[in-house]
């Protein structure tokens, strides 16, 4: 068995990665409140399924998978866009159908009309950045006297 080195998150090291992980989910937050708000649904196919093997802890090795979709905006143009890799993407099959919500001024920003698909990214991130502000103050190196 490999020897796996433990980073540990203190320091200003904490606080870089607690600052730019809540500023990610910051902007991820907005782009969802803007679609929710002001994004127009469409019906997409799903033209390419893709996946990748991930290792998770423990050694336990599982799948993640990307779905290619194809859509046509209100003014009929056709696009051909990626989602993210999930987990969840496994119950799709090719030319199935996917609802979506896209930004009528950049059809290609776009997520699947679900409050994981919408809300995930941002929800993780700001947890993240919490936990390693949190790790910054409150340090026992740094509440020392």
């Amino acid at each position: 068995m490999a020897y796996r080195r433990r980073i540990r998150l203190r320091g200003p090291w904490a606080l870089a990665v607690g600052v730019v992980c809540l500023g990610i989910g910051f902007y991820q937050f907005l782009v969802s409140r803007d679609l929710q708000a002001h994004g127009l649904l469409a019906q997409a196919r799903v033209v390419d399924i893709a996946s990748r093997s991930v290792r998770k802890s423990g050694g336990f090795r599982g799948r993640e998978y990307v779905l290619t979709l194809e859509y046509t905006d209100r003014a009929g143009a056709k696009h051909r866009e990626r989602t993210g890799y999930r987990k969840s993407y496994s119950r799709y099959a090719r030319g199935d159908r996917v609802e979506i919500r896209y930004n009528p001024n950049r059809p290609t920003e776009f997520a699947v009309d679900t409050f994981q698909g919408l809300w995930m990214g941002p929800i993780g991130f700001g947890a993240i950045g919490i936990l390693a502000c949190c790790a910054f103050l409150y340090n026992p190196r740094r509440t020392r006297g």
